[in-house]
């Protein structure tokens, strides 16, 4: 059976943005397994007394039919100043399978570069663990076509802070930088110069 992960951030001891990851799991449980009952994921979300003070706890819910593990994590974010550019037409991560072998390998081609920018049918996609949005200098732009609809960014753009374009490499350069997104990575704080997003690593 499909095993998926579900990725919360949690700070002082209270899932964020609970309601997003509720919709998205559900939906994963439907859709892919044909199940309509609801894990509660407020009723899962126990952070340890060793955690309970620390800034932003990374919440991960291994889970398919049932919850199958949940571990609580102090968040580290990952150092991320360059993205290559990689090409693969058939990739496929429309729901957040625990099994990433193929984002895996495309990762492990990344060279110098910090991360991927995945790259499918000639439009820009996500990196290996995050949607992106770009900087026109007016307003922030979100692939229309992710790899994966994540949390943040459906959140981001039910508020209005984003707006849903067609990104392809070659119009990159009508930006200034990029941001990378997800449960645990607001918009603005982890930013790649566009100098920085090439092939060529």
């Amino acid at each position: 059976m499909c095993q998926f992960i579900e990725t919360l951030c949690v700070q002082e001891g209270e899932g964020q943005h609970l309601a997003y990851h509720q919709m998205r799991v559900n939906r994963s449980r439907r859709e892919v397994l044909g199940l309509n009952d609801v894990l509660m994921l407020q009723d899962l979300i126990r952070v340890p007394a060793s955690l309970q003070q620390a800034a932003r706890v990374k919440c991960r819910i291994r889970y398919a039919a049932t919850v199958e593990e949940i571990t609580f994590t102090e968040y580290q974010p990952r150092v991320i100043r360059s993205l290559r550019l990689m090409t693969h037409d058939t990739v496929q991560y429309a729901h957040k399978f625990a099994d990433r072998e193929r984002i895996n390998e495309l990762f492990a081609g990344r060279g110098s570069a910090d991360d991927i920018l995945i790259v499918k049918q000639g439009l820009v996609t996500d990196t290996s663990y995050s949607n992106v949005a770009f900087y026109d200098g007016k307003q922030w732009v979100t692939p229309q076509q992710p790899l994966l609809p994540g949390t943040c960014r459906a959140r981001l753009l039910d508020k209005g802070q984003l707006t849903e374009k067609n990104v392809t490499p070659d119009n990159l350069t009508h930006f200034s930088h990029c941001s990378l997104i997800n449960a645990m990575l607001p918009l603005g704080e982890c930013q790649v110069a566009l100098s920085d997003i090439r092939w060529d690593f």
